[in-house]
């Protein structure tokens, strides 16, 4: 047995509701590397729009929910 990295190869991107996808409307992948912070490459929030802040407790970056995705094959053997 080969040991490999796992951590390579990754696909982050807001979720979207399967629904919307089946109706044309995608929403492309950003490659990363695990450990990977998806909110990273989201738009900075407004610091004086707590709102958006969600009471000051959320940091720079608006929260969110994220999937990732990998693609590998598995020898037959």
């Amino acid at each position: 047995m080969i040991g490999t990295s796992f951590n390579e190869g990754w696909e982050a991107r807001p979720k979207v509701n399967p629904f919307t996808e089946l109706s044309g409307h995608t929403v492309p992948c950003r490659p990363g590397t695990l450990p990977h912070d998806a909110l990273i490459g989201q738009e900075r929030a407004d610091p004086n729009d707590q709102a958006t802040m969600e009471g000051g407790a959320g940091a720079y970056f608006p929260g969110g929910v994220f999937e990732y995705r990998k693609t590998f094959s598995v020898p037959e053997e």
